[in-house]
């Protein structure tokens, strides 16, 4: 995949390997993937080298099919899954070296609520 389309991969290649360059920035404005690859925590790829800006103030529509990995990508961006190729840059400062966003949260589609008290976790 090339440019600023985003393909899903057909879960076939499950051999990404995590580089040593891949990484989260800040940028000023905007959001912008670089060369970066969605892999889930069963080391499946969703989506390979992803290059993709989204400049302050523009909307995105990000759709396909069940599996996709559309969520996952938002799950990379927020920091709540590691970014396994490429670069990340994101507004603000309010992220970790790990890309665990203060700035940028992920709410999934179906939000659970744990049962019990904290103290019971």
């Amino acid at each position: 995949a090339s440019g600023n389309m985003i393909q899903p991969n057909d879960g076939t290649d499950n051999d990404v390997p995590v580089l040593q360059g891949s990484r989260f920035e800040v940028s000023e404005d905007s959001i912008e993937f670089v060369n970066a690859t969605v892999v889930t925590p069963a080391n499946t790829t969703l989506v390979k080298d992803l290059s993709l800006r989204v400049p302050a103030g523009v909307n995105l529509l990000v759709t396909g099919p069940n599996g996709a990995g559309k969520s996952s990508l938002f799950r990379v961006l927020g920091g709540l899954w590691p970014l396994t190729s490429g670069v990340i840059k994101k507004p603000g400062g309010g992220s970790d070296e790990t890309g665990l966003s203060h700035d940028i949260f992920y709410v999934p589609q179906k939000p659970y609520v744990s049962v019990g008290t904290l103290q019971e976790q």
